[in-house]
């Protein structure tokens, strides 16, 4: 008594700890979580036995019913296991089976009551048969899982069920000593196999629709098979059975009717399931071939497009092969006429082939055809492609065209959407080639302009003076720095004859080719014209009548500054047609000399032009420039006259005119490298002239003269 005793305190322990493990369920899902109806299961089994061991009547009454909430949570336990088939079992089923359950525990229990000479028998076997019962849901339960996993951890807690209970029954008919040793065995597989059935609950299998019914099916066809054991056993007992009540005849009736009804409806689902099973196969079967077919037309499709990209490859390499050759305008018609004849004979279904060149009025300057050209085809049975070949095309050069065309008559079966991208292709590598010869001509024309740009650039920096004039009171440097190859800046200094010299700088309207062509003009007559005239103002007015017709009709005009030193009296003369005022720089003042003038040559045929004349009375420079020096930096820092000024006022007078220095070179090198920090615009031209005080006891000398008029 003691050992059994112990043996029930065990299994609460036991049901105590499986509560407190599944204490995470605090939803109405606790009622279907495997360890928490276990855990009651095993804590009714232990109070029922504990109350049973008493033999007070109320006792026993209560041991009745807590056995019967035993086999009830045993039961509810067995159907919430975390494996996958027990989501097969119909609500119905555990319905069915809990009032066979019910119907047996209380027929044997009113039985026993009415009938006490019975109790012991009837209580055996009300044991027996239930556990029975309960060892069948184990036993699907655990054929459900597998037999390649009965002795896997997932299986375990199944195992460990069916331990119980056969530990259960060995209490009963076996040695006290052995029940109790192989109890407390199936108690530790049980808490052993608890272990592993919390990891079970967190898993999750995911089935197709197909493998969930077939499995349901095998699951469903086994259940049936219990259950048809179990009416059989059933059906055997009953005939065996002698019955000691009506009640108890009645009893056992209603079980085998509920066995009955329970076979009878698990027959018709398995047949309904098998028929679903047998649609959904047919189904699959149609559904295999729909997908059959839609792989034979992918097959065909792709077997289309490895055709095309051969196609595709093939008409590559014969254009990589033709840009490799060398191509002019003698040979590109002749290629045209090869990768024209290479794709006509690689197009599946193109009966009509036509590569043409036109102009802007779509008029062909150049065709090729392939095909049969001699019937005549309409313009609505052609696939037409036009690309722009050269935007500045011309109708009269047949190596400038401006579109090319190609079209093509497919065949009746042919894709007209590839078809047009073959003669995109076509019109590509075509454009491609007419192209390759109009840059090819471009190329050499740019080259042989470039040569011809650096002659006249030769020509006209050798018109401008490179080497420094030093006379004895004159020094002067020209320099010329242009935005481009050449410029329309001219510069220059004539020394006449032993009494005057002559400076002259010239800023011709814009720049470049044009521009320079007219400083030779300009340069010939005015070396002509100051053979016979010293005088600045008439230099300029007879420059501007013989000038005048040609600057009007090029629509140009000419700015320009001439100054004239008489070396004999002392005096320099200015004029200026248009020209910015020149820049005066001293030892004791830097400042724009403000000169007389008119407009610039050509742009009114009888203009008059004044002049200064200046006493030289000092030493100082004087700087006559083009309005490129002013216009450097357009945009960003553009320096004025007076930032100029300011800039050469930083050489200090003893470097400007001081002994040992160079002013004309240090003005020149100020001038270089601000031009490279800024941007150019417009070509640069500078007379830097360093003019010394004469001596007074010269000839024409004259110590009282005034100072030279400048402005402040």
């Amino acid at each position: 008594m003691v050992s059994q005793a112990i043996l029930y305190v065990c299994a609460l322990i036991l049901s105590l700890y499986l509560l407190l493990t599944s204490r995470h369920l605090v939803t109405f899902k606790r009622w279907y979580d495997f360890t928490f109806l276990q855990a009651l299961a095993f804590f009714f089994w232990g109070l029922g036995h504990l109350f049973g061991m008493s033999a007070s009547p109320v006792y026993q009454i209560c041991s009745d019913v807590i056995a019967y909430f035993y086999y009830l949570f045993f039961f509810f336990s067995i159907r919430s296991f975390p494996l996958l088939p027990h989501l097969y079992y119909n609500s119905w089923k555990t319905w069915v089976d809990m009032a066979a359950i019910t119907v047996l525990y209380l027929t044997n229990a009113v039985t026993t009551w009415l009938v006490p000479s019975s109790a012991a028998w009837l209580d055996m076997y009300t044991h027996l048969a239930l556990d029975v019962i309960l060892a069948s849901c184990v036993i699907g339960l655990l054929l459900g899982t597998g037999f390649k996993r009965i002795f896997s951890q997932e299986a375990g807690s199944i195992v460990a069920l069916l331990c119980f209970l056969g530990a259960e029954l060995g209490l009963h008919y076996l040695p006290m000593p052995v029940g109790v040793t192989l109890f407390l065995v199936a108690l530790g597989i049980v808490l052993r196999g608890h272990h592993y059935t919390g990891k079970l609950a967190r898993l999750g299998n995911v089935n197709t629709e197909y493998s969930f019914f077939y499995e349901k099916l095998e699951f469903n066809l086994r259940d049936e098979k219990v259950v048809i054991s179990l009416l059989f056993l059933a059906v055997l007992y009953t005939s065996i059975t002698s019955y000691p009540s009506t009640l108890y005849l009645v009893g056992n009736s209603l079980l085998l009717s509920l066995w009955l009804i329970r076979w009878y409806l698990t027959n018709k689902l398995n047949r309904r399931m098998i028929k679903q099973i047998f649609e959904m196969s047919s189904n699959l079967e149609k559904s295999f071939e729909e997908n059959l077919e839609q792989l034979t037309v992918k097959n065909e499709a792709m077997s289309h497009l490895l055709t095309l990209k051969q196609t595709y490859e093939k008409l590559l390499r014969k254009s990589n092969e033709q840009s490799m050759r060398e191509i002019t305008y003698e040979n590109v018609y002749q290629m045209i006429e090869e990768i024209t004849g290479v794709w006509y004979s690689s197009m599946e279904g193109v009966t009509f082939l036509r590569v043409s060149f036109e102009c802007e009025h779509h008029r062909p300057r150049y065709e090729v055809i392939r095909g049969n050209h001699q019937t005549r085809i309409q313009e609505k049975d052609l696939i037409s492609v036009r690309l722009v070949v050269d935007e500045n095309g011309n109708c009269e050069d047949r190596k400038r065209p401006k579109y090319v065309r190609v079209q093509a008559v497919p065949g009746p079966d042919v894709n007209e959407q590839e078809q047009t991208a073959f003669l995109n292709l076509l019109a590509i590598h075509a454009r491609g080639l007419m192209q390759r010869c109009i840059q090819l001509q471009k190329s050499l024309d740019l080259h042989l302009m470039e040569q011809e740009m650096q002659v006249a650039s030769q020509i006209q920096f050798s018109l401008i003076p490179k080497e420094r004039l030093v006379l004895p009171q004159v020094e002067a440097k020209a320099v010329y720095i242009p935005a481009t190859y050449v410029g329309g800046d001219y510069v220059d200094y004539v020394v006449i004859n032993e009494r005057y010299s002559c400076y002259l700088v010239a800023d011709i309207s814009g720049h470049g080719l044009p521009a320079s062509l007219l400083t030779t003009g300009i340069r010939n007559s005015f070396r002509a014209m100051i053979q016979t005239c010293h005088e600045p103002h008439m230099i300029l007015e007879r420059l501007n009548r013989l000038l005048y017709e040609d600057l009007s009709r090029t629509r140009s005009f000419v700015t320009m500054f001439i100054a004239v030193v008489d070396h004999e009296r002392g005096v320099i003369r200015t004029s200026r047609a248009g020209h910015p005022h020149p820049l005066y720089l001293s030892g004791s003042r830097q400042q724009v000399m403000i000169t007389s003038g008119g407009i610039g040559l050509g742009l009114l045929e009888d203009a008059v032009y004044r002049y200064d004349e200046h006493k030289i009375q000092e030493d100082f420079l004087l700087v006559i420039y083009t309005d490129g020096l002013t216009d450097l930096g357009r945009g960003q820092q553009e320096m004025d006259a007076g930032q100029w000024l300011s800039l050469f006022g930083s050489i200090s007078r003893t470097q400007l005119l001081g002994q040992g220095t160079d002013a004309i070179d240090n003005i020149e090198q100020i001038v270089v490298q601000t031009t490279k920090q800024k941007q150019q615009d417009d070509d640069i031209s500078l007379l830097i002239l360093n003019i010394k005080q004469p001596n007074p006891l010269m000839k024409g000398g004259n110590a009282d003269a005034v100072m030279p008029t400048v402005s402040e």
